[in-house]
């Protein structure tokens, strides 16, 4: 499947490379407020795993958005919530690295984190929704992101993409997604998935209103936020 931007058509699915070519290690991120965490959350992350071929996917949650109010829930409750929702499967973990720097949490001191400690050789590819790359350039040392990790673009209904500027480039020249595993890093790919629209402003409104937002989220976690009386 191919998604045009601007006339250049973006690779959105390949076969992986071959064992011999491999980087030795893969490592997926997919960052957020989680709050609460959902089932749209989760399958995105889930999807880009298997379609990239990932070792390991996951989840951390911020302590403080540099683009959002203060979450509803604390930083612990949320790092809970994302505990129960990920506990019965293998292929999704938490990182709680960014809960441990108070403040606002910025990607580029995560990344650079993450290399550190995962070495040189490791592929890391930061997941991330179309809606977040529109905004990436407002980011903290958003230029320096390509240089600690591959960005995969999850696409989403309803967005359009940036059609100017540096952010436009980046997707002009858009990589195979078996890039992810043949160098550990400065890649830039597209991956189309079936994206559940669900939204956490929905369900802590639906909270608010006394309403039980089933089919949306774990029960596990639903269970959770009852009895921690959450977004009420």
């Amino acid at each position: 499947m191919v998604t045009s931007v601007n006339d250049a058509s973006i690779p959105v699915s390949m076969p992986l490379s071959s064992p011999a070519t491999r980087v030795p290690r893969s490592v997926g991120v997919f960052g957020g407020s989680f709050d609460p965490i959902h089932y749209g959350h989760l399958r995105m992350a889930l999807e880009a795993k298997r379609s990239l071929g990932l070792d390991d996917m996951r989840l951390m949650p911020c302590y403080q958005s540099p683009h959002k109010g203060s979450p509803g829930a604390s930083a612990l409750q949320r790092l809970r919530m994302l505990s129960i929702a990920v506990e019965h499967t293998h292929e999704l973990t938490v990182d709680a690295r960014e809960l441990q720097r108070e403040g606002p949490s910025y990607t580029a001191d995560t990344l650079a984190s993450l290399r550190l400690e995962l070495g040189e050789a490791t592929s890391i590819v930061l997941l991330m929704g179309v809606d977040a790359y529109q905004q990436l350039d407002c980011w903290h040392q958003w230029e320096s992101l390509r240089h600690l990790a591959h960005i995969a673009i999850v696409t989403r209904p309803g967005f359009s993409w940036p059609e100017q500027g540096v952010l436009s480039q980046w997707l002009a020249n858009a990589d195979t997604p078996d890039i992810v595993q043949l160098q550990p890093f400065g890649g830039l790919v597209v991956l189309a998935q079936g994206l559940l629209t669900i939204s956490a402003t929905a369900i802590r409104e639906e909270l608010a209103n006394d309403q039980l937002p089933h089919y949306l989220l774990p029960e596990p976690v639903l269970d959770y936020i009852q009895t921690e009386h959450l977004y009420r």
